[in-house]
């Protein structure tokens, strides 16, 4: 089961805190279609503001090592605004982990830290991560390309990245020694179909944060003074 985050953003003017939203209201549901300030599912990003899913994907799967939150779950602001306090009433039991932060404090938040996360990647995939040029490397503080938190199946075969080197160390020995990209692509994609190993990797905050960084604090930023802006929010599985 996923989880989703339900973020608002409210304005301080003359001592009160205004909703930035358009609300309606359907079926006694209160909420807004207004999608500016979504980052997305993104657990990585969830742990940082909540300390939700850190670390632990659904079902327990291991997704890396604890992140440092900014800071303990707040609740609901006491002077929430009344379109956000209506929000929050109408998902009831079903939204958890309420809490809220000036702009400042998002300004102010060590986004330099880093942090090891874990995954199972395909062989292609593997490949293109630690060998390739055209995508974005390992060696340069990237994730692979695609990942997942497991993989069944009854062909499946889940190994080490050392035995994934040699796997493919293996597939390429196949082909001549001027091999295309693509070529050398295929030949792992036809004999390492079902092939997936356990990889980890160390990213900083900010990288695993991107989205929200580049496209969300910008828009806050346009709003306000940092200490006249927040985000309030809360999840749902």
């Amino acid at each position: 089961m996923g989880c989703d985050i339900h973020l608002y953003v409210e304005v301080r003017e003359n001592g009160h805190w205004n909703s930035v939203h358009e609300w309606v209201e359907e079926d006694g549901w209160f909420h807004t279609d207004d999608r500016r300030f979504d980052p997305g599912r993104n657990y990585r990003l969830f742990a940082m503001l909540a300390d939700v899913r850190n670390g632990v994907g659904f079902a327990g799967i291991d997704m890396g090592d604890h992140l440092n939150p900014i800071d303990d779950l707040r609740g609901l602001p006491d002077d929430a605004s009344p379109e956000t306090q209506q929000c929050a009433n109408s998902w009831s039991s079903d939204g958890h982990s309420h809490s809220y932060f000036m702009v400042r404090e998002l300004l102010d938040y060590d986004w330099t830290q880093v942090v090891v996360n874990r995954g199972v990647v395909d062989a292609v995939t593997f490949w293109q991560w630690t060998r390739g040029k055209e995508y974005s490397h390992r060696s340069q503080g990237e994730a692979p390309e695609s990942w997942s938190g497991d993989v069944h199946g009854g062909t499946v075969q889940k190994v080490s990245e050392a035995q994934m080197d040699q796997l493919i160390a293996d597939a390429l020995a196949t082909l001549e020694p001027k091999a295309s990209w693509k070529q050398q692509e295929e030949a792992i994609a036809e004999k390492l179909p079902s092939v997936y190993c356990y990889a980890s990797w160390t990213q900083p905050y900010y990288k695993m944060a991107s989205y929200f960084l580049s496209h969300i604090m910008p828009q806050l930023w346009h709003l306000g003074d940092p200490d006249d802006v927040r985000i309030v929010f809360w999840f749902d599985n």
